[in-house]
């Protein structure tokens, strides 16, 4: 038995929202990683700019440059690190917004600002744009469904809270 042309279109932009939701947490994931070499760059950067084996002061103008640089240096470590943390919390949350969907404005935004993320983030972000602006897409995430327990993040944990608990029988003495 054959679904009809537009079940199957429906069904098609559900996979296709599915997969991406999961290539956005991978992105998030790839900040993060990015978030967390940050400390062995600020290491290695402040070793080789300290290091006493550079020309002395008086030895010329290229030991006086590396010095100065230490502190913008270090201050653009700081503003990257922010920015991985933005953008990994920013494509988590567009993500599940896909999963959901949920938020469709919030989604577009956030299609856009991954595509600073070239080359992955620049595909994966026209890819995203092409499919919410589908008026099929559009229409899944106008439908406001009410969200089910499978569509949760922890949805075992609310359900074992949700289930009857056996009662418990007394001893007689």
């Amino acid at each position: 038995m054959s679904l009809s042309p537009e079940i199957e279109k429906t069904e098609n932009i559900k996979k296709q929202l599915l997969v991406l939701s999961l290539l956005y947490y991978a992105v998030a994931t790839m900040c993060l990683i990015g978030l967390a070499t940050l400390p062995f760059m600020h290491t290695i950067l402040n070793a080789v700019l300290t290091n006493q084996d550079l020309p002395q002061q008086g030895a010329g103008p290229a030991a006086r440059n590396l010095q100065v640089l230490q502190t913008p240096l270090n201050f653009t470590l700081v503003i990257m690190g922010i920015l991985f943390l933005l953008s990994a919390v920013l494509t988590v949350v567009t993500g599940i917004s896909l999963f959901l969907k949920r938020h469709w404005t919030f989604c577009v935004v956030g299609s856009v600002l991954v595509c600073i993320w070239v080359p992955v983030g620049t595909g994966l972000g026209i890819w995203t744009l092409l499919l919410l602006f589908d008026q099929h897409t559009r229409s899944l995430f106008a439908q406001r469904l009410p969200l089910k327990d499978s569509d949760l993040l922890f949805w075992k944990s609310w359900n074992a809270a949700d289930k009857p608990h056996a009662p418990e029988t007394e001893e007689s003495p």
